[in-house]
């Protein structure tokens, strides 16, 4: 009985292997890219198929887990259902390989219910099944396409030269507590950030910073942050909401300790301008920023590798330079002037 429960835990462990292999194979056949992995203690990010992973340390996970992501201009519907398609191919063989070898071992070989050798083959099995269960229910969910769709469509617009503007979003999508994907549901909340940030919208940046706030704190807004490199823009609009925009020194420094190894390595434009502003406005420490800041000015010129759309750039260089500005202005950094007039009722 132990050797079969110890069989199951392992095979359950093994399971995450193959599972995370289908979606590996997958993203090939798609042309999709592995944009995620967690392993024990460490996890790894990166933005797109030509930049390395930037790896950081988490809390430990047995298993090994990925998601994979897609670039704008290389997704189309068929793309994504080729990736579904193949995933689930992969997982249905594997669950039958694994049925088979039960039936097999049992029924022909003889070999008893309880052995190590079949907790295995059974915890292989238990898993699959529920990841084919997921990838099913999850793809025919109405909420979960509305996100992704609503987030592929800023997303292609915005890389098509459209202003924020012009992006038209679905506003009644926040209502909707997507449960299936919550990495879809933050994007969403950030291309309506960063579009009421440019507009000066500051009861819709309030309204989306809580909404960012409650899915990284796993839906108690009273608990702790949950960190997860895969969710890393979304706490760097929380950090810059923080630390420049309604500015609360306790809540900038929880955020900053738990991305702290991130943000540090991170050299593209977001990361760099978000850590600029903390530094000078809640670090007081005008000599680191204006060295982040300099940073921040070499990602803008390369970041076509980055593939960032116009109306992203103009946003980050509008900050870059309002900060600039304060430096030069200031002797000694200080508050930050908002940049727009805060409604303090509800603040974050």
């Amino acid at each position: 009985m132990i050797s079969a429960a110890f069989g199951f835990v392992l095979g359950v462990l093994l399971g995450t292997y193959i599972i995370a292999l289908g979606g590996f194979i997958a993203s090939r056949f798609a042309g999709f890219f592995v944009m995620y992995i967690k392993f024990l203690n460490k996890s790894a990010y990166r933005k797109n198929d030509n930049r390395d992973f930037l790896w950081t340390k988490a809390s430990f996970t047995p298993g090994l887990f990925i998601v994979c992501g897609y670039e704008v201009d290389s997704y189309s519907e068929q793309a994504a259902k080729t990736y579904y398609m193949t995933t689930l191919f992969f997982n249905i063989a594997f669950d039958l390989i694994a049925a088979g070898l039960l039936f097999y071992n049992i029924i022909v070989g003889g070999i008893p219910v309880f052995s190590l050798y079949i907790g295995i083959i059974i915890g292989i099995f238990f898993l699959i099944t529920l990841q084919i269960i997921r990838l099913v229910s999850t793809y025919n969910d109405k909420d979960y396409n509305a996100y992704q769709n609503a987030v592929i469509v800023a997303a292609n617009q915005l890389q098509s030269g459209a202003s924020f503007e012009q992006v038209k979003l679905p506003q009644e999508l926040i209502s909707i507590d997507m449960k299936k994907d919550y990495y879809a549901r933050c994007r969403f909340l950030e291309f309506l950030f960063d579009k009421a940030l440019w507009q000066g919208d500051a009861n819709g940046l309030n309204r989306y910073v809580r909404e960012i706030d409650l899915i990284l704190k796993k839906g108690n807004p009273k608990g702790s942050f949950v960190f997860n490199s895969l969710f890393f823009s979304s706490f760097y609009k929380i950090l810059y909401y923080s630390s420049v925009i309604k500015p609360n020194q306790l809540n900038a420094d929880r955020v900053y300790s738990g991305i702290k190894e991130f943000i540090e390595k991170d050299m593209d434009l977001p990361g760099r301008t978000t850590l600029a502003c903390y530094q000078f406005y809640m670090k007081k420490r005008a000599d680191l920023a204006a060295i982040t800041l300099n940073q921040a000015r070499e990602a803008q010129a390369r970041a076509f590798e980055d593939k960032l759309p116009k109306a992203e750039l103009m946003l980050y260089d509008r900050i870059l330079n309002q900060l600039q500005t304060k430096m030069t202005d200031m002797l000694d950094p200080g508050e930050p002037k908002p940049l727009i007039r805060m409604v303090e009722e509800e603040s974050f």
